[in-house]
């Protein structure tokens, strides 16, 4: 049976094949909200739906977190605002730079 990739993601290894693998990966910035492998069953179905790629909220990630995803971080004088599959930082009042550094 053919599948369709999820929305913001991608089929990586596409397989009908009895008991193979499907493969999906998401966009940057966006992460599967299950396992991300389907199998195909003997009664020509799956073993589970489509995964679907959700937004990664940057914002609200660590530093350790963001590292994983190879993200800086928002300076810790700058506000962050989450967008879908990224996100912005904005220097404070008085502020001035990038949103990634900023300073008086």
């Amino acid at each position: 049976p053919g599948l369709s990739a999820p929305l913001n993601g991608s089929i990586v290894e596409e397989n009908s094949t009895i008991f193979q693998l499907t493969v999906f990966d998401c966009d940057d910035g966006f992460s599967l909200n299950s396992t991300g492998n389907l199998t195909c069953l003997e009664s020509g179905k799956y073993d589970n739906d489509v995964p679907a790629c959700v937004d990664i909220d940057e914002c609200s990630l660590s530093q350790s977190e963001l590292h994983a995803f190879s993200v800086q971080s928002c300076d810790q004088n700058a506000i962050c605002t989450n967008t879908a599959g990224s996100f912005q930082c904005q220097c404070r009042q008085n502020f001035t730079g990038d949103g990634f550094n900023c300073s008086l």
